[in-house]
Order: C-alpha cells, then structure tokens, then sequence
C-alpha cells in the first residue's frame, strides 16, 4: 500500500496488489502517479488518492518494462516480448503505447532490438509533445 501525505496529515492511500513493482513515476507537477507490474499499468490521482485509470495488458507474451509521465497526465510504456525460455524471438522485439490519463491506448509502435536488458525498451517524455524510445542500437524520437 502507498500512503499519501502533505504536511503530515494522510490524503489517501492506494493499494497495490503485487509485491513486485517494476516502475513508478510522479509526474513532475506532483499531481499524478503512475505504477506498472509484470502486466498492468495503474494512474492515479497523487493529491487524492483516486484511480484514474488502469491497463491489463491481455497479450501473454507482453511484459510492462518501463514507463513515464509526463504533466498532462500521458504515460508512456515500454513493454516487452517474451515468448518463453528457449522459444526463438523471446526479448528482440517490444511495443510501446502512449496512453492518456485514464490509461487507454492512443498510439503504439513496434520496436526490434537485438540485445536485450531489464531496461529496454526504454522510453522517455523529451518536451514540447516529444518522447524518445532507447533501443540497445537506436534513439528514436516521436511527437504527439
């Protein structure tokens, strides 16, 4: 459970049904808190404690792997494709979604890398409506 607080009084709590977080990010304003597991991403309200949104990723062979915010409330996730121990293509290719704040997909991109670590794809908010996805071979930069 993450416990809200300002100036030492509770504003709210949100729980949190898996032990193993992979990312959390405050957006930089403060208003808005963003967490992902193996498969789901959840937003909330950071002052209130409210859910604004949440994802369960459906493809079994996606995994969430990094995620950011930015002010308006857009997360931005990178996930992972992993078929399985020994089955080929397992961790050469992701997808990353730009979701808005209630968590639904507006946009997604395949990524292919050929070298994989717990990082990747790595995805970043640059600024002025601008995002970049890290490969282990590339930078690329988008625009919404």
């Amino acid at each position: 459970m993450i416990v809200l607080y300002h100036d030492g009084a509770e504003l709210g709590r949100i729980p949190i049904e898996t032990p193993f977080i992979r990312g959390l990010e405050i957006s930089a304003d403060g208003r808005r808190l963003g967490f992902i597991d193996r498969k789901n991403l959840y937003l909330y309200d950071f002052m209130t404690g409210q859910a604004l949104g949440h994802y369960r990723e459906q493809d079994p062979e996606l995994n969430f792997i990094t995620l950011d915010m930015n002010d308006e409330g857009v997360a931005l996730a990178g996930l992972d494709r992993d078929p399985g121990r020994g089955k080929p293509g397992r961790h050469l290719r992701g997808i990353v979604y730009l979701m808005d704040a209630w968590a639904a997909i507006q946009w997604r991109v395949t990524v292919d890398y050929e070298s994989w670590d717990i990082t990747l794809p790595a995805v970043e908010f640059t600024k002025d409506n601008r995002f970049q996805v890290k490969t282990d071979q590339a930078i690329r930069e988008y625009g919404y």
